[in-house]
């Protein structure tokens, strides 16, 4: 009697099943490794898409679960997720662990089928993980679209991840009907999608129904105290722009400490906003003791980062030497690059620079356009100064400029009329 008369039984061993799902799973292990990587953002930081996929794709987690855990633990951490419907939610990688865990269900469901992890088991394994992987695949779609730049049709995408209860698709979804990017604005709509992120722990769903609460423009206390409230469970959740806006509302209410460490926690993330806080907090000593060495390292940070007000107040450290090491020529390429973005302050200072050649050499064109700058936006100070310039004329070796009293009766008229006593007194004696 032949063998192939009769179903082969042996093939249906124990320890031959269990060998091909544990080469099944571990196909789907090193599949999951490799699509792994997510997609690379180029979104602006001011974009509402942004707030999330930044997060969620350039934020670098160290380490992953996966590589620290047994199989076995890994699955069943799975398959809990799948059991309540949501994923980790560990309070330092929340943000991370649900397109990750999601990819490898989805991965684990497909590889299962294409390695042939057949009859029951490999089929239940399937439909159990397919809708992750469904809402996870429209999560992913979003992403691209939002990418390119097409937030109308990425809208669609996420809102589908959504409809499967895919958390961060649901913040998303309601940041950008809430900031009318992608859609029309729709407040209700946005308040119920970010009412249900929030339940499931998403910091930017809280964030962004804290800022809901208190753009309403209510005057309500309650308003303001439940907005408080979420910008705590977000700041609590390491959000940092939540960090920096609970502490913007304590300094307001003239809780200094509290300020300070929510201040110090945003800035230990490295938002600029909150190292020019942290920084003013230590150089004034409200909340703690005054700390300007400590406070000018926070101004350098933030004037690394490209914001002109660090810059400006790290120059006027370093001009005067206040809590830092004087150092003129440093300074002056402060005041350089907070005065090319715009500061009146700078280009006051880096005028003044420039004529007397504090820093580096004379060059009178350059301070009368950057005195001109400041006096054009009314700074007394920098009209004051530029009367003088024209008054006596000024000349250095690459430049000139001519003497006009015209000019200079022109800006101490400027000044004089918003009562700048310097300029008064140089308009009676010489009589212009």
């Amino acid at each position: 009697i032949s063998l192939w008369s009769r179903p082969p039984l042996y093939l249906l061993s124990p320890l031959v099943v269990q060998f091909c799902v544990f080469f099944s799973l571990l196909f789907s292990f090193f599949f999951f490794l490799m699509i792994r990587r997510p997609p690379r953002s180029t979104l602006s930081s001011s974009s509402a898409a942004s707030d999330v996929y930044k997060r969620q794709y350039q934020r670098r987690v160290r380490g992953s679960w996966v590589r620290h855990a047994t199989m076995r633990a890994a699955i069943q951490r799975t398959a809990a997720a799948c059991a309540v419907g949501t994923a980790c939610t560990h309070p330092s990688q929340a943000e991370c662990k649900p397109s990750r865990e999601r990819s490898m269900c989805g991965s684990m469901a497909y590889g299962a089928i294409a390695f042939g992890c057949v009859g029951v088991c490999g089929r239940v394994f399937y439909e159990v993980l397919k809708p992750l992987a469904e809402d996870e695949h429209q999560w992913r779609m979003g992403c691209d679209l939002c990418t390119k730049g097409d937030l109308a049709a990425a809208l669609v995408h996420p809102k589908a991840a959504a409809a499967l209860g895919h958390v961060h698709a649901l913040s998303l979804v309601g940041q950008m009907l809430f900031t009318g990017q992608g859609a029309d604005v729709d407040i209700g709509a946005a308040r119920t999608y970010l009412e249900q992120a929030a339940a499931h722990g998403d910091a930017a769903a809280h964030r962004h129904l804290g800022l809901m609460l208190v753009t309403a423009d209510t005057g309500s206390d309650s308003k303001t105290e439940q907005a408080q409230q979420h910008f705590q469970l977000a700041a609590d959740l390491g959000d940092a722009a939540s960090q920096h806006n609970l502490a913007t509302m304590f300094h307001e209410q003239q809780r200094y400490e509290d300020a300070r460490r929510y201040f110090g926690l945003a800035a230990d993330q490295g938002d600029p906003d909150s190292l020019l806080s942290l920084g003013l907090l230590l150089w004034q000593g409200q909340g703690g003791k005054t700390d300007k060495g400590q406070a000018n390292r926070c101004f350098q940070l933030a004037a690394d980062q490209g914001s002109p007000i660090g810059q400006r107040n790290l120059a006027f450290s370093l001009h005067k030497g206040d809590g830092i090491r004087m150092d003129l020529s440093k300074a002056r390429r402060y005041f350089r690059l907070a005065a090319d973005q715009g500061s009146v302050d700078a280009s006051y200072m880096m005028g003044v620079m420039c004529r007397e050649g504090e820093g580096g050499p004379k060059d009178s064109l350059a301070a009368r356009d950057r005195l001109q700058f400041a006096a054009d936006h009314g700074d007394v100070d920098a009209q004051y100064e530029l009367g003088w310039l024209f008054f006596h004329g000024h000349k250095s070796e690459t430049s000139q400029v001519p003497p006009s009293k015209r000019k200079a009766q022109q800006y101490w008229r400027m000044s004089g009329v918003q009562g700048h006593g310097p300029s008064l007194d140089a308009l009676s004696r010489h009589r212009l």
